[in-house]
């Protein structure tokens, strides 16, 4: 283990106790909704836009799965957030 990634995970590690510690643990289900809704949302905008052949129906197929998926990632957001 090299000096970088020993520092890089430090400060991971020192992030996530301060936020457990300030902040309680619902910040957890809160981020990881965030970040794991935007990186699904980017995989299924490839997926689909491979498979569909028409290229105006896949770009309105991506449109939709964005603004689905940023509504169930805002329902979980807002309901960690209280």
């Amino acid at each position: 283990m090299n000096a970088l990634t020993l520092v890089a995970f430090g400060l991971i590690g020192f992030w996530f106790y301060y936020s457990v510690k300030h902040e309680g643990i619902y910040w957890i289900p809160r981020t990881g909704a965030g970040i794991g809704g935007f990186l699904f949302c980017l995989w299924m905008m490839f997926k689909i836009f491979r498979e569909v052949q028409p290229t105006l129906f896949a770009v309105f197929l991506v449109i939709c799965v964005s603004i689905v998926l940023t509504k169930i990632g805002h329902k979980i957001v807002f309901w960690a957030d209280n």
